[in-house]
This record gives C-alpha cells, structure tokens and sequence, in this order.
C-alpha cells in the first residue's frame, strides 16, 4: 500500500489519460487503514475482507487467499479496469494477479523480480511473487538484479522494465522531516521483527537484544503477529528496552534516522535504511535485497545471539566500522519509480490500440 501510493498519485498526476481507482483489501485491517488515512491514499472500490475463516485442519493462508480472490474477482468484474496493479509478495498481491487472469486483464507487478534460493523463505512470500511473475504483463523490477532473476526464469526482456523501488518515492513523499530535536544519552538501537519464518527463532533474537540492552538503549516497534508477540514474551522487560506500538510511518522514519543501528527482518526497512545512511543488521539467514549487502549498507547474520550482539556492537562502537556502513547512497533509485511506471503503462496501452 506505501509503495503503491506513489504510485498512485503519478497515475492521478497524468490526468485525463488515467481513471484510477482504487482498492484495499485490509489485509492488514486497521494497521493498514491508519496508515492510508496518513499518507491520504483514498479507497475507491470497498471489499469487505474478513481475512478468511479457516476450516478444522485447514490452513489460514488459504482461507485468506479464498477470501482476497473471491472478493478481488468481484470488484474486477464490476469496475472492468484495463489494468490491474498489484506490489510486492503479499497474498493481496497473488490474489489480484489471478482475480486479473481470471478476467483475462492484464496485471502490472510492482517490485517484481526479489527472489530468495529458498521458495519457502520468506514463507509464503517468496513463493507469491514467484507465482505473480508467472501471472504478470509487466514487470516492474526495482533494480538490475531483479532484473537478471526475471531473465533467468524466462520473462521476456521486452516485459521488464528497471525501475527503482517506489519505496524511495514514498520515502521523499510521506517520510516528514528529520526530527533534530531528540537527544539520546546513550546510542539507540531500533528494532523490528514480524516475518513468520522469525518464530521458532525469536528467543535467540531476544536474548540478543536483553543482553544489548546494556550497553545502547533500545527502542522495539512491536508488530501485531506471532512472530513479534513471541519475541516480546521472550524478551520480557529488560531496563535499556522501550516497546512501542505500531508507529505512523513519519514517526517510524523519524525513529530510523536517530537510530545507529537497526536490527530487522523487514525488507521495506534494507530498503529505506541506505537512503537515510543508518546501518542494518538483518536478522534473517539471507536477503531477497541483496544491493543492500553489496553496497554495504546492510549486514545478514540470521537468528545467532552471539553474531547480532557482536555486529551490532562494533557498529555502535567503531566509528569508522559505522562510516562505511551508513553512506546514505541509496541502491535501490533514485525516488522517481512511479513516473517510470507510468511511461511504461502508458507505452504497453499505447502498443496494444
């Protein structure tokens, strides 16, 4: 949705040669409300998403894509778009992919091409946008990298298009100004933790940061899932520890700006981090955003107590460890993705009249 209203707005921008229309599905249900109501984003077509309700035995992930395709069908059918857009892994995404096919609409992918070695990590994302690649015209990958995972599964290189992640849009457009009034007596460290892999390991993440809780203070954006609330049980309530609850994304990245080091499992946060030049320890055991390794904003050390206490340390201590890590040159555009998306809308109708 965040990466998507760039978007958005560039469509809306090009005026008469776009209707827009928008929908959500409440995947997310009021996390996600609060934060289209913050950025503006309207809902133009209302889906009454209940999240699907599972059957004895039967998995929730399939009950909610039921649920999305059923009501994502139904609003295809009745709008009769030419076009459908859809970003990211998410089971929203999958469900408006095939909903489109089904139609026979041709469906636009935005941040196509991430992939993993693993088709089960992240679970189940990795898994969707692999599927939605199958399913998409177009495809908008954020960097040459996507590109080449594209190429190499068999897309055509006429149907990708380079784009830079929207996220860097979004970032300019709903991140607010930096926030230089805040003082912190000891260095702060954010973190972040939601994706359904993190479960069975979240214990060690915790013990990780309980035992950094000595030395930096630590500011924890709890996350209404599993994985988070099994970490903060784990965690209990060290002193050095703030938890919050779920933040408006200004007060979110104002929070990465004051932070020197951010611990997470978000692939949105490897991505904005670099820009705002913030250093990131990503707890997983590999990265679907590799720039932000190889640009060396962004260090993978997966669930290892030992390790994540370790990095994270000398990124606080070493300040010439910290310099190289925190260039603020971001990998991943240069904050003009939605205009490139739209051009690229515009030529595929253009060649199609």
């Amino acid at each position: 949705m965040l990466k998507l209203a760039p978007v958005v707005r560039a469509l809306d921008a090009a005026g008469d040669r776009f209707d827009v229309k928008v929908c959500l599905s409440g995947q997310h249900g009021a996390l996600a409300r609060d934060i289209a109501h913050e950025i503006g984003l309207r809902s133009d077509v209302a889906i009454q998403h209940d999240g699907g309700v599972a059957q004895p035995g039967a998995s929730p992930l399939s009950a909610s894509l039921s649920s999305l395709l059923e009501r994502l069908s139904a609003a295809i059918g009745s709008v009769a778009p030419r076009g459908v857009l859809v970003q990211g892994d998410t089971t929203t995404a999958l469900a408006g992919a095939l909903a489109a096919f089904h139609h026979g609409v041709p469906c636009f992918h935005v941040e196509a091409g991430l992939r993993t070695s693993d088709r089960l990590r992240p679970f189940p994302e990795e898994t969707n946008r692999r599927l939605v690649t199958r399913l998409a015209a177009l495809h908008f990958a954020p960097t040459e990298s996507a590109r080449r995972n594209l190429l190499a599964e068999g897309v055509a290189d006429a149907d990708i298009v380079v784009t830079g992640n929207t996220v860097i849009d979004a970032l300019a457009q709903f991140g607010g100004e930096a926030d230089l009034s805040a003082v912190e007596s000891r260095p702060m460290v954010l973190v972040t933790l939601h994706r359904r892999e993190g479960a069975e390991t979240a214990p060690a993440i915790a013990r990780a940061v309980a035992e950094l809780a000595h030395d930096v203070d630590v500011t924890w954006i709890g996350h209404p899932n599993p994985t988070s609330e099994a970490a903060l049980a784990a965690l209990g309530a060290p002193a050095g520890v703030r938890v919050l609850p779920p933040q408006s994304y200004a007060a979110f990245v104002s929070l990465m700006r004051r932070a020197r080091v951010i611990l997470t499992d978000s692939g949105g946060v490897q991505e904005e981090a670099p820009a705002l030049g913030v250093p990131v320890v990503v707890l997983r055991n590999e990265t679907d955003r590799p720039e932000a390794v190889t640009s060396g904003n962004a260090v993978v050390v997966g669930a290892d107590a030992s390790a994540i206490v370790r990095t994270c340390r000398e990124l606080v201590n070493d300040a010439e460890m910290h310099a190289r890590r925190s260039r603020a040159v971001s990998p991943f555009g240069d904050g003009s993705a939605s205009p490139r998306i739209v051009a690229a809308i515009e030529r595929y109708f253009a060649t199609r009249r």
